[in-house]
């Protein structure tokens, strides 16, 4: 497969690599629940901070196309119709595919379906509700598909000859109110829920679609002063990049050595830690999309792990890790042999996150630039 590098930003892919090594990390953790102590803290971050990477990601460039749409002279709200089509080629079909894959497995491996599997058909499975433990790593899509639908309604709703005096005002006004939205979801749920642990934050707010989709906006507000201030943008990348790079594991050092831990100081948990998280993480991006190429030896691994990134978070846990858990059990294998299992999962995960690539999740992207879905986009 030909990858023409010079139309991809390195530091983009940098930051993609990244968020899905993340968690990687964080899964494989499971191979080894002997561990302890600062190491699994750290890879739990790990975990948390990849998604949040990817939604900040995602929101950067798709809040970018849709800034670069909505504020063109020649504007026409078809355009955001063609806008949502072409992101639902390219996050749908690789999505039905793995979920049929382990519905598949249950199957396979004697297990029932669960009750509730018609929810994950309509992106329906965490909503308002916790995910229940059938391909849980899926809570991340519910909230991107909101946030590609929540989005361009509103900028439909705004294409009267009022609004369309200022679009740019209009845009940033629109992505600022659905971070306010959001927020006071957030606010609802610390008033009316009593929320004493992590593993409740984890399951009932951090994953659940009413209460994130904001982390997928700070993107949006990204891809705003990307196009409004690109002097700015590149002047100050490097004090903001320090900024975030460094401010973030000083906000976590604050956190635990003052011990601002939920049970204690569940509103700040529950409302502003995670807002503040992607914040910080925003802070990178004028630097890192500053990088527009690197040495061929870092550049082709990172650009290989960043296009197979959708199909490896995919893959990566309900069908790979768990599938060959049960097939080959590694509870009981030493060290050193656990270790040698984490190689031959990163292998199989990768290899099979290509072939969904190459053969499945490419060619099927390439149908959205055909003529019959570009007209749809036409006044």
């Amino acid at each position: 497969m030909q990858i023409d590098y010079s139309k991809r930003i390195f530091g983009l892919d940098a930051l993609r690599a990244l968020a899905i090594l993340g968690v990687l990390a964080y899964h494989t953790l499971s191979i080894f629940p002997e561990l302890n102590g600062w190491l699994t803290s750290v890879f739990n971050l790990t975990g948390l901070f990849g998604v949040e990477l990817f939604f900040i990601l995602s929101g950067y460039l798709i809040g970018g196309i849709l800034y670069n749409i909505f504020t063109n002279d020649s504007f026409h709200k078809n355009e955001l119709r063609y806008f949502v089509i072409r992101r639902w080629f390219r996050t749908l079909p690789n999505y039905f595919l793995v979920l049929i894959l382990n519905l598949m497995v249950l199957l396979v491996v004697g297990e029932s379906l669960p009750k509730d599997v018609w929810k994950y058909f309509l992106f329906f499975q965490n909503l308002a509700d916790p995910i229940g433990t059938f391909f849980q790593e899926s809570w991340t899509l519910p909230i991107e598909e909101a946030a590609y639908i929540i989005g361009p309604l509103l900028l439909l709703l705004t294409t009267f000859k009022l609004f369309r005096k200022n679009p740019k005002g209009t845009f940033l006004i629109v992505t600022l109110m659905v971070i306010a939205i959001f927020t006071l979801t957030k606010v609802y749920y610390s008033l009316n829920t009593t929320n004493t642990t992590l593993l409740q934050w984890n399951f009932n707010l951090k994953a659940v679609v009413i209460y994130r989709v904001d982390a997928i906006y700070y993107g949006f507000l990204l891809a705003y002063f990307a196009k409004n201030a690109s002097k700015k943008w590149s002047a100050y990348a490097l004090s903001l990049g320090l900024l975030g790079g460094l401010g973030l594991p000083l906000f976590l050092y604050t956190i635990y050595s003052r011990q601002f831990f939920i049970e204690t100081y569940p509103i700040f948990w529950i409302v502003f830690f995670l807002p503040i998280c992607s914040i910080f993480l925003a802070l990178l991006f004028p630097l890192f999309s500053k990088l527009k190429t690197a040495p061929k030896y870092i550049l082709k691994p990172i650009t290989f792990i960043s296009i197979t990134s959708y199909s490896v978070y995919l893959l990566h846990y309900s069908f790979v890790l768990k599938g060959m858990n049960h097939f080959f059990p590694f509870k009981t294998f030493s060290l050193g042999e656990k270790m040698g299992y984490v190689g031959i999962y990163y292998m199989v995960l990768f290899a099979l996150a290509y072939m969904v690539y190459r053969f499945y999740e490419k060619p099927i992207m390439n149908l959205r630039d055909r003529s019959f879905f570009r007209k749809l986009g036409d006044p």
